[in-house]
Parts: C-alpha cells; structure tokens; sequence
C-alpha cells in the first residue's frame, strides 16, 4: 500500500503543471539532432550530456541542469533575432572552451569549475554569476556585464550595473 501510495504521489507530481517546465519534443529534438535554436530547454536535465558543437542559438536553458556537461564549440548566442536565456543555469564542471555566449543572458548561473578557455562572451550579462575557480584563459568579455559576479579567485566585481 504504502509503495502504490508513493508511486501515485509521483506521478502526481511529475504530472502537475510547472513541474516540467522544458518541452519535451524540444529536449527530444535536441537529443536526436544536436540542434535546437530557439527551443524551450527550461529546467531541463541535461546533466553530463555531450552538446558537443550543438546549436541552442535563442535557447531557453533557464534553470537547466547543465553540471558536467561537455558543450565544446557550442553555440549559445544571441542576436536582434532573440537572446540565449541561461538564467540560475547549473553550469558546474561544464566544459565552454570555444564557446560562443555573446550576448546571453548568465545572470545568477553557476559556472563554479567550469572551463571557458576562448570562450567569446562578449556584451554577455553575467550578473550575479559565480565564477569561483572557472579556467577563463583567452576569454573575450567586452562590454560584459559583471555586476555582482564572483570571478574564480572569490573576488567580487561590480562593473557594468
């Protein structure tokens, strides 16, 4: 009894409105394509996933689980057409070498540990993001905001707010 009761209790769960917020024919068009420009990945499970030279241009990753996940020469950019959304993003561990997040929006993700070697990160807001311990080495930040963001040696920086 007690098991059904939980299993009912999870379902329920899984099965209420928010609970999910991703769409899972986006998070299946991802999977099967390593494209998906513009599609709605918020509070997606995409830990440890290869997104290896993937195309999320005007992407919504807000609040998405990104820990550990290998995104290479990713492309994460905004343009006048839209903005990347990574927003309270799960970034840790992740690897961004050679990434392109021009003018994405990072406020308050997590890039703790994560590796943005020559990562271009131009007019990208970064505020409130924590960098704690992130390789940043040959990264591109102009006219980067970097209002409240924890660079990888802890120190605060308040520019751009």
């Amino acid at each position: 009894m007690i098991r059904a009761l939980a299993a009912i209790t999870i379902a329920a769960t899984l099965a209420a409105p928010g609970a999910s917020a991703f769409n899972p024919e986006d998070l299946k068009k991802l999977k099967e394509t390593n494209e998906c420009v513009g599609c709605d990945l918020r509070k997606a499970p995409l830990f440890e996933a290869d997104l290896t030279k993937v195309d999320l241009s005007y992407a919504n990753l807000t609040g998405a689980d990104l820990t550990g996940a290998n995104l290479h020469r990713a492309n994460l950019r905004s343009t006048m057409l839209g903005t990347a959304k990574l927003e309270g993003t799960k970034l840790t561990f992740a690897n961004l070498e050679k990434t392109d997040l021009s003018n994405a929006n990072l406020s308050t993700a997590n890039l703790t540990e994560a590796n943005l070697s020559f990562a271009k990160l131009n007019m990208t807001n970064l505020d409130g993001a924590i960098l704690r311990g992130a390789i940043l080495l040959y990264v591109t930040l102009q006219g980067a905001i970097l209002c409240n963001t924890t660079m990888p040696d802890g120190i605060v920086v308040y520019s751009g707010c």
